[in-house]
């Protein structure tokens, strides 16, 4: 029975590579979705930011041109 043994053992071995081979494609496969999963979160961080700071400018701006007017209607009044 030596050979059924052998060919026992073979197709457990095949089977075992098989496994790990798709386990070390399921790791591979998780890891690059990690990695574009933070590449998007990054660039939405990024871009949250930019237009956070387009809102403190533009608001500046506003203050800005508010303290403008007021200045030039106490001037006027001068």
């Amino acid at each position: 029975m030596g050979v059924l043994d052998d060919a026992k053992d073979f197709m457990k071995d095949a089977g075992d590579k098989v496994a790990d081979s798709a386990k070390d494609l399921k790791d591979k496969a998780a890891d690059v979705f990690d990695d574009v999963k933070d590449r998007v979160s990054d660039a939405s961080d990024e871009v949250k930011a930019n237009a956070n700071v387009a809102k403190a400018e533009a608001e500046k701006k506003a203050t800005e041109t508010k303290n403008d007017v007021k200045q030039a209607a106490r001037e006027a009044n001068e």
